[in-house]
């Protein structure tokens, strides 16, 4: 199951193409708030974000209503979250194009997910070559070789994204 904002904009579920929901032929659930999930509380055991959180008008809600339809033991992974070190945003914003108004730090995150009753279990660095505009001949090769250099090497302080994991703190 997944879920997107009701719209027809480019980058939406409802406004684009998408071969991969439509060929495992995945229910897209429409939400009509932009914070609100019609879902029970407690209802699921993982919530899966991928280029989603620097869109929400409030991320901080958006992560509170997570917590609420996660169950006890539930993990929220958040993928392709904006790093503000990001060589990518920096060109893309040279040349006027502010599509994420949101770019996100480790602590930044981290001071999130405490406000909204999540404890961190792990953040990494992700993707320092382009993926979305650029297409590798040997795409494998050259994904193995971007996940060793974020992985070994200081210029995962320039990547696109930071990603993590996270769990419900059951302290909060």
């Amino acid at each position: 199951m997944s879920c997107d904002i009701e719209t027809n904009a480019d980058d939406s579920a409802f406004g684009q193409e998408t071969p991969i929901i439509d060929a495992e032929k995945i229910n897209v659930i429409p939400l009509r708030d932009s914070v609100a999930l019609p879902f029970d509380s407690h209802s699921f055991d993982m919530v899966l974000s991928m280029g989603v959180l620097e869109h929400v008008q409030d991320d901080l809600g958006s992560l509170k209503e997570i917590r609420r339809i996660l169950k006890p033991e539930g993990l929220l992974f958040c993928f392709f979250l904006p790093f503000v070190g990001s060589w990518t945003q920096y060109v893309m914003r040279s040349r006027g194009d502010n599509y994420h108004d949101r770019l996100y730090t480790k602590r930044g995150v981290h001071d999130l997910l405490n406000h909204s009753g999540f404890k961190l279990i792990d953040i990494w660095h992700r993707q320092l070559f382009p993926k979305n505009s650029v297409h590798y001949p040997a795409y494998h090769f050259f994904e193995t070789v971007d996940q060793d250099i974020v992985r070994f090497t200081p210029l995962r302080l320039l990547t696109t994204n930071i990603e993590f994991v996270a769990a419900l703190d059951d302290k909060a």
